[in-house]
């Protein structure tokens, strides 16, 4: 029912235009705080999707970090590897290279 029906159907129930205007002025206002509702419901989906955005990003930046983690521990052990076969020529007294 539109707004003009509904104002003409209380008057022929008998409300007078001051009822009608309250009625129609308490509208408006619940419409506003509706609205107001609405706009801060929509910011705080916003917040949240940024915060949902930054997450995303630090988790990627973690798995990266423990992607590099794991090549520096496997270049540590290659040097720890090449160390001990140096230690072993030096020991048997061959300085450099193995023949």
């Amino acid at each position: 029912m539109e707004l003009s029906e509904c104002i003409a159907e209380s008057y022929r129930q008998g409300f007078d235009e001051g009822q009608v205007v309250g009625w129609n002025r308490a509208v408006e206002l619940s419409n506003l705080r509706i609205e107001e509702q609405v706009a801060r419901t929509r910011q705080h989906i916003q917040e949240k999707e940024h915060i949902r955005a930054l997450l995303t990003k630090e988790r990627q930046e973690v798995v990266w970090q423990g992607a590099r983690i794991k090549q520096l521990e496997a270049s540590i052990a290659d040097m720890q590897l090449a160390v001990g076969n140096l230690a072993s020529h030096v020991a048997n007294g061959r300085a450099g290279p193995p023949s």
